[in-house]
């Protein structure tokens, strides 16, 4: 597989909320939706050299890194293997919080948005992974599509 583009949205990560049914209307909450406008944003500044929407099949690698709160979680104290990786001061994965899939869901819906590609439906392998950040790392969200 070849890396075709490589993005970086600052800030916390924000999982896709699910519609809302109002007066016969469905929608979008709006903080979801602002995290969706403000990462395609982002990205849009990011890939001034793209003219052209992607059209071919593409995977998509996406990492959701949390901030990393000063007490150990309970979650990760519980599991040996979490706990030694928590101590490195390393990213540990983050076993607690928001669904991974709902993560990808409003990464791949900004990147959409963003009209880095022509529909979502174009991904056919997705990675998608949550960390608790190493030490001195910010809270953010890394994003890869190859070919």
């Amino acid at each position: 597989m070849i890396k075709i583009a490589d993005y970086w949205i600052d800030g916390r990560p924000l999982p896709k909320s699910r519609p809302r049914f109002s007066g016969g209307c469905v929608y979008t909450p709006k903080p979801t939706k602002d995290w969706e406008t403000a990462a395609a944003a982002q990205i849009r500044a990011e890939s001034w050299s793209m003219r052209t929407p992607i059209a071919d099949a593409v995977g998509v690698q996406i990492v959701c890194v949390y901030a990393r709160p000063k007490k150990i979680p309970k979650a990760v104290d519980a599991s040996t293997v979490l706990r030694s990786i928590w101590h490195t001061n390393q990213r540990c994965p983050r076993p607690v919080g928001a669904d991974v899939d709902n993560l990808a869901k409003s990464c791949l819906d900004a990147i959409s948005k963003a009209g880095v590609w022509i529909d979502d439906t174009q991904v056919y392998q997705l990675w998608s992974q949550k960390y608790y950040a190493a030490l001195g790392e910010k809270e953010h969200v890394s994003i890869k599509i190859y070919r």
